[in-house]
């Protein structure tokens, strides 16, 4: 089967773009599998290599609205048996969905969490305007949609689009996650981690998708019983979100529990995590977070809420603490990780690990994806 995959920023795996990490390993894992794979992304830097796959990077269209003629001259050169689009709300998906459909290419479409509607309440008037007007027909036009979990098929049937679903859940790649490890290393350079139990954020600093104003808030609530906790909210700035938080930590006078250390990858990444002691994913909403499937896999007890569409599998498991995204919900489970021993968050920790090996595998997940393909080829 000939397979293009399309996204925004290069797929990589060691990106703080979920996004980016899916198409990485699903079009690697396709490879694997026999098929022939493409990766196309809009974006002005070179292509990354994939093992076995076929990587292109493409600009996006200076004109808003505009099909990228270079990205279909690829496609018809190409030929593929389907093309699946990543995210929606995009003018290069939604205009090149449109252009390969009058040519009888079929595709699918994974949202990825962003027609929720905490999502789309941002910049509510330009979305809803742009969703009526082109990303409406670009989903109903789709061979099918891919869900990566089911909340994702209630916010399509909410939104009007009837198009045929399926769920695959994203996955994780267990094999690259380092056993060896050397926390110290980070210690050095958070001095303040020494004698603390250490919950840890990792991601984007994005405020309010990834709840980290609720975060700071349920901590300010829970204050008296956290004092031997640090909480290090590590990830990327988003447009001057690290000085915002900052503020928001002063006002709450709660500077001593928390840090905010930037960005980790590669073994800095992992090293990190080991230093940690349960791992935080407190998001208003999500599609399927592949940090906090890397956070189980590495054997880290995890609070999360149930809009991170992880909290059945932490429950099922018993791998941590579930809440709904709210100040006092997250609260609550900050208390009941700090009233466990560290012997029964290691044991958490160790449930989390086995549910991820067993359930959330990327060669299953390509391989479900590849099924999901092959009826939808036969109806077009």
């Amino acid at each position: 089967m000939k397979i293009v995959h399309v996204t925004h920023g290069r797929p990589r795996p060691d990106s703080a773009n979920g996004v980016d990490k899916v198409v990485y390993h699903l079009a690697k894992q396709q490879t694997a599998l026999g098929h022939d794979v493409s990766a196309l992304a809009f974006s002005s830097k070179p292509p990354l290599e994939i093992s076995g796959v076929k990587s292109i990077t493409l600009p996006a269209p200076r004109v808003p609205l505009r099909v990228s003629e270079a990205a279909m001259q690829y496609l018809l050169r190409f030929q593929p048996d389907l093309v699946h689009f990543h995210s929606v709300l995009t003018p290069p998906n939604t205009m090149l969905g449109r252009s390969i459909h009058k040519n009888d290419i079929p595709y699918i479409v994974t949202p990825h969490g962003a027609l929720n509607p905490h999502s789309m309440r941002h910049n509510r008037f330009q979305k809803t305007a742009y969703f009526h007007l082109f990303e409406k027909r670009f989903l109903s036009q789709a061979a099918a949609i891919h869900a990566v979990a089911e909340e994702e098929t209630h916010d399509l049937r909410r939104l009007g689009i009837a198009t045929s679903s399926f769920l695959v859940p994203n996955g994780v790649d267990i094999a690259h996650i380092p056993t060896h490890n050397d926390p110290e290393r980070i210690r050095h350079r958070l001095p303040d981690t020494t004698g603390k139990r250490i919950f840890l954020f990792l991601g984007r600093l994005a405020i309010d998708h990834k709840g980290l104003d609720l975060l700071i808030e349920a901590i300010a609530l829970a204050k008296d019983d956290l004092q031997d906790a640090l909480f290090v909210i590590a990830g990327p700035d988003i447009d001057g979100s690290q000085a915002q938080l900052r503020q928001l930590t002063a006002q709450h006078g709660i500077e001593a529990l928390l840090c905010f250390p930037g960005a980790f990858f590669d073994q800095d990444k992992y090293d990190l995590m080991a230093l940690a002691d349960v791992f935080l994913h407190p998001s208003r909403w999500e599609g399927h977070p592949t940090g906090m499937l890397e956070a189980m896999a590495f054997g880290l007890p995890c609070i999360a809420t149930v809009e991170t569409n992880l909290g059945a599998a932490i429950q099922t498991a018993n791998a941590g603490f579930v809440m709904m995204a709210n100040t006092e919900a997250i609260a609550a489970g900050l208390r009941a990780a700090m009233a466990q021993n560290g012997e029964k968050l290691e044991e958490m920790g160790d449930r989390g690990r086995e549910a991820a090996r067993q359930d959330f595998g990327w060669e299953e997940a390509a391989e479900l994806l590849a099924n999901q393909y092959r009826p939808l080829l036969s109806r077009s």
